[in-house]
C-alpha cells in the first residue's frame, strides 16, 4: 500500500500499474477530484473509490463525473469498505490482468509484455510507455502529458528524453520503429494497432 497525503504527491508517486485507488477529495493542497482527472488521462480501468466527508449530491456528481467508480460517504463501516474494495478488486484482476492486442499481450500482474508470444525485455520506463500508450490506443499524447505521467508533474528537464525513450521503445517492438506508435506531427504520439 501507498499513501500520499497531497494532490501533488499522489500525482508524483503515481504508478499506472497500481490495482486499485482510494481518494479522498479534501486535501491540503487541492481537491482529490484533481487527481482522479490526472489519473483517467490515462488509465480508464483502474479502479478509483472515493473516500470522504462530502455528502451533497454535486460533490457526489463531480466525483463520478471525473472518473470514480465508486463513492463512499464518511463515515462508514470498515466491512463496507472491505466489501466495495473486493468487488472492484475482483473485477479488475479479471478483465485488467491480462490485456491482448495482436500481435502483443501486456501482463499488468507480471509487468511483462509479450509479442507473437515472446517476451521483449523492457526497461521499468519503457514499461510505463507502453503501458501508457497500449491501455489508451489511438489517444494522442503530447511531448508534456507523458513527461507528467511518466516523469511526474514536477519534471523539468528536457522534453528530449520523451523522444529518446519513444524511440528506444519503438526499437525493441519492432525493426520498422513506427509500426506501432506513431508521431502525430506537431502534436505527439499516439498507438496505432
Amino acid at each position: 500500500m501507498v499513501v500520499a497525503k497531497t494532490v501533488k504527491e499522489a500525482m508524483d508517486i503515481y504508478d499506472p500499474t497500481y490495482t486499485m485507488l482510494l481518494v479522498d477529495l479534501m486535501l491540503p493542497d487541492g481537491s482529490g477530484i484533481e487527481f482522479i482527472k490526472y489519473v483517467r488521462m490515462s488509465n480508464t480501468t483502474i479502479p478509483i473509490i472515493i473516500l470522504t466527508a462530502l455528502t451533497e449530491d454535486d460533490d457526489v456528481v463531480e466525483g463520478f463525473m471525473a472518473g470514480c467508480d465508486d463513492y463512499v460517504k464518511k463515515p462508514f463501516g470498515i466491512g463496507e469498505l472491505m466489501i466495495r474494495m473486493k468487488r472492484y478488486q475482483n473485477n479488475n484482476k479479471q478483465s485488467q490482468a491480462i490485456i491482448v492486442r495482436e500481435p502483443f499481450t501486456l501482463d499488468l500482474c507480471n509487468r511483462a509484455v509479450r509479442k507473437e508470444g515472446v517476451n521483449i525485455i523492457l526497461t521499468p520506463t519503457e514499461f510505463k510507455l507502453f503501458q501508457l500508450f497500449f491501455i489508451n490506443h489511438e489517444k494522442t499524447f503530447t511531448k508534456n502529458e507523458i513527461a507528467d505521467l511518466i516523469w511526474g508533474k514536477d519534471y523539468v528537464g528536457d522534453l528530449q528524453i520523451v523522444i529518446v525513450n519513444v524511440n528506444r521503445l519503438r526499437c525493441k517492438l519492432d525493426r520498422d520503429k513506427e509500426a506501432y506508435i506513431k508521431t502525430v506531427w506537431g502534436v505527439g504520439y499516439k498507438w496505432e494497432n
